[in-house]
């Protein structure tokens, strides 16, 4: 933006309505800070890039009932996604005859804090090199799996909650940091994580029975690089046990390290429909003039499961090609 001329940002101005006139698209109708009513007209095309619903509560629960996938997204289900994540642009696009398409296809994560929802003050590193236990210290999935099948084994456990169970291999210092640049050694300083020298001490500090977590482990290193069972898949199906350049092998290398974690919802993979030059359908299948949409906000790219990374190169490419067809559009 800097680069160029003829930009303008509008902070502390929300987006209300899209603005039809003869049938297609022209501008957006807002509220600014103080009630006051701001109109922006495009030139060209505008581009509807509002994100997902993981943040509306209501909306998260009338399109579960669709699938009725998970048991409950009511209010003490948290979101990785920031506050501003409420559908606004899936409702306003709804508002002049946008198709929406699988809207119940909402994606959890098993790996939320139990206070924010968030992916952060998470120790979590290497998928090979970790378990997952319940409060009573046993495991209860294949923790390799889809997320939503982790997250659905997850509901089931006592309080919704489990912990990651994890040696030093990921963290021979503890000085290394996560992908939110967290290092384990401020997570246990700040209470967020645990750390210690055994299980049994480790179990003590997370509430759980040292002899099932001492069990959930030893069985798990049965089939690691080495172990007795190594190459055959474990009771949950899992089948991932030592990464490839085989640094993480095994939980037995102490200090042994613990965090909780929740069921969080991360992804709605439902959203607007649109065609692969980005032009959003309506629900008679007809292309709506002058509104392009991309990223979260739009569905039927990812079915009933989205793949990790995956939505950074959805928004990168169907972002570029929104945003150049817009440019191109004359009405």
């Amino acid at each position: 933006m800097d680069k160029n001329e003829g930009i303008t940002m509008k902070y502390e101005t929300t987006a209300k309505h899209l603005i039809v006139e003869d049938g297609a698209v022209v501008g957006v109708e807002c509220e600014g800070k103080t009630g006051n009513k701001v109109t922006v007209k495009a030139n060209n095309g505008v581009v509807l890039a509002t994100g997902g619903f993981g943040r509306n509560i209501e909306m998260r629960e009338k399109y579960n009932e669709e699938t009725k996938l998970w048991p409950t997204l009511d209010e003490t289900i948290p979101s990785t996604n920031t506050t501003a994540i409420t559908g606004d642009g899936i409702v306003m696009a709804e508002e002049i005859g946008a198709e929406l398409v699988q809207m119940g296809n909402i994606q959890l994560l098993p790996l939320g804090d139990p206070q924010t929802g968030s992916l952060s003050e998470n120790i979590e590193h290497s998928v090979e090199s970790r378990i997952f236990v319940n409060k009573e210290g046993n495991r209860f999935v294949n923790e390799g799996g889809r997320r939503d099948e982790m997250t659905l084994a997850l509901f089931e456990q006592p309080d919704t909650t489990m912990y990651i169970v994890m040696n030093s291999d990921c963290y021979p210092t503890g000085d290394e940091v996560n992908n939110f640049n967290e290092s384990v050694n401020s997570l246990v300083a700040a209470g967020r994580a645990y750390k210690a020298d055994t299980l049994e001490e480790l179990a003590e500090q997370i509430g759980v029975p040292a002899e099932n977590l001492k069990a959930s482990v030893e069985e798990y290193n049965r089939h690691r690089l080495g172990g007795d069972l190594e190459g055959q898949e474990d009771e949950f199906g899992r089948t991932l046990f030592t990464d490839n350049d085989q640094k993480n092998n095994g939980i037995d290398d102490a200090p042994f390290y613990a965090a909780a974690r929740v069921p969080t919802v991360h992804h709605t993979m439902g959203g607007v429909k649109i065609n692969l030059n980005t032009e959003v359908i309506d629900t008679e299948g007809n292309v709506i003039p002058g509104l392009y949409a991309a990223g979260e906000v739009t569905g039927g790219i990812y079915g009933s499961n989205h793949l990790g990374g995956n939505a950074l190169t959805d928004t990168v490419v169907f972002g570029r090609t929104a945003g150049a067809n817009a440019a191109a559009y004359e009405r």
